[in-house]
């Protein structure tokens, strides 16, 4: 005789950033002549919110199939991707009921049901602002002999929680968007539902949820209420896993943009994270004030003296480059948003230099120059054609020695036979020095970005220069030409050249750098 199985299905949330856990499980009996029936309960997490699949948010199809144990039919019946649809506090199958005899089978679950898939091994995921939570229950042995079942259901995707608040001194704000990103995180997958695996099939991805202008409350309101924080979950693609372990696609460290009426506010990871289906992760997103900055523009980001990432206006002493064209080692290198743009004499003498690198031009003279095309971001280079230069010049990247070589050969910095020591000695034993001619360069081809950057902090009261150069200014650099002169980069027009040494008109004091440590 054949039976019909009653499962009561039950799941819950996790509360706290864990590995995989088991979801409460709950026993179901057989009867004879009743049609295969779901009873949900709604999942809850601290402080009594609710994800959005919950007992009212549940709606649509979940998928089962019935297969053999060798993996084909049971019992000569085609028992694959079945749907079954809410009804009340019921699932009730849409299609033929679900008849089990002696023979022994397994039984799959999946949610929510997608009738397209005639494989459950290949249930595709998407990750989007629809925020859809894919659960899969652990694979079940049934028959009629065996008809006290249980399904354990669990998460195929993993769950970031990001708690909000802004401090009292912001105008009230409403949430618009947050948005997830990083070189590990993907937007699609694949999962089997046989085995719970999910398989991610692209990366370096960008997850944005949107709201609707939610309000923020403010961190002495979350203080005194903890009711009143607000709390978002957003749902990612689990790295890909092999016994507990990370194979192939890690998160690395992650971004978090949160999005407050027109003001974008970023926060990124120090370490690489690894998210595990079925667990939740947390992060807070405080103390945003109205002096909260971060660089709107790509491959700059805003530091303090310590080379940290710098949110606060008032603290910012240096802008980040990350260039991994030009940039050697780890690409990156930081400007000082204050600098003396008084004309300064490179050295006070022609003589021959002593311990210093120095890079000639073609013929050993001075003053000839290399032609830049002129478009405003591309990097400085030497021509082939009639000009004369040093390719190797434009390849020099040793700024912090060639500067210890200049210190040294000064006596120290307060010594007269290099000026430009001198007039920046305040700095230099800082740590900060004078860049290169290549580190010069790059400061050439961001210095669209870093002027506006630099005027967006000085105009929100930033201690900062509003301008990396203007007009017709010659910048010098470390980098030294055999014939007693210096090489220097035009900023109104990207061409590099060297001048005379002893020359102070028009040619500058630099902007200084400093390495990342």
């Amino acid at each position: 005789m054949k039976n019909i199985i009653y499962i009561l299905l039950s799941t819950v949330l996790l509360i706290a950033c864990s590995n995989d856990k088991e979801l409460v499980q709950d026993n179901f009996y057989a009867s004879e002549d009743s049609p295969l029936t779901f009873t949900m309960q709604a999942p809850s997490i601290i402080g009594g919110e609710e994800m959005n699949f919950n007992k009212e948010g549940l709606k649509g199809y979940f998928g089962l199939s019935l297969q053999g144990k060798d993996g084909g039919y049971y019992d000569g019946k085609d028992y694959n991707n079945m749907p079954y649809q809410r009804n009340g506090d019921e699932w009730i199958s849409t299609d033929e009921e679900l008849m089990i005899s002696n023979s022994e089978g397994h039984l799959f679950a999946y949610y929510p049901y997608n009738e397209t898939i005639s494989n459950i091994k290949q249930l595709p995921i998407v990750v989007d602002d629809s925020q859809i939570d894919y659960l899969y229950a652990a694979p079940i042995v049934v028959s009629s002999v065996n008809s006290r079942v249980s399904l354990s259901f669990h998460h195929a995707l993993a769950i970031l929680e990001v708690e909000i608040a802004r401090n009292t001194n912001v105008t009230d704000s409403n949430l618009k968007s947050i948005s997830i990103s990083g070189s590990g995180i993907g937007t699609t997958s694949v999962l089997d539902v046989t085995t719970g695996i999910v398989t991610p099939t692209n990366s370096d991805q960008e997850v944005v949820v949107t709201y609707n202008d939610e309000y923020v409350p403010t961190v002495d309101e979350v203080e005194a209420d903890n009711t009143k924080a607000l709390k978002k979950y957003i749902l990612l693609v689990p790295n890909q896993l092999e016994n507990g372990e990370p194979s192939g696609l890690d998160a690395g460290k992650i971004s978090i943009k949160v999005k407050m009426n027109d003001t974008t506010y970023k926060l990124e990871t120090k370490r690489t994270v690894t998210f595990k289906q079925n667990a939740l992760y947390k992060c807070k997103v405080t103390g945003i004030t109205e002096d909260t900055f971060i660089s709107e523009t790509e491959n700059l980001t805003f530091v303090n003296d310590k080379g940290k990432q710098e949110y606060n206006v008032k603290n910012i002493t240096g802008i980040m480059i990350t260039d991994k064209e030009y940039l050697p080692g780890n690409h990156k290198m930081i400007v000082r948003t204050t600098f003396n743009s008084d004309p300064v004499k490179w050295r006070t003498t022609n003589d021959p230099f002593v311990d210093i690198p120095y890079f000639s031009t073609s013929d050993g003279s001075n003053s000839y120059v290399v032609i830049f095309d002129g478009t405003s971001t591309d990097f400085p280079h030497i021509s082939d054609g009639s000009w004369l230069g040093s390719k190797g010049a434009l390849n020099d990247f040793d700024g912090k020695s060639n500067t210890a070589a200049m210190i040294k050969a000064n006596g120290g910095y307060e010594g007269d036979e290099y000026p430009i020591i001198k007039a920046n000695a305040a700095a230099l034993k800082e740590g900060w020095y004078i860049p290169s001619l290549g580190q010069l360069a790059v400061i050439y081809k961001y210095r669209n970005q870093l002027n506006a950057e630099l005027h967006r902090i000085k105009a929100a009261g930033g201690d900062v220069n509003d301008v990396i150069s203007e007009g017709y200014a010659l910048n010098w650099s470390s980098t030294t030409n055999g014939g007693g002169s210096a090489w220097v980069v035009y900023f109104d027009c990207g061409i590099c050249g060297t001048r005379m040494q002893i020359d102070e008109s028009w040619t500058r004091n630099p902007n200084l750098v400093r390495d990342v440590e």
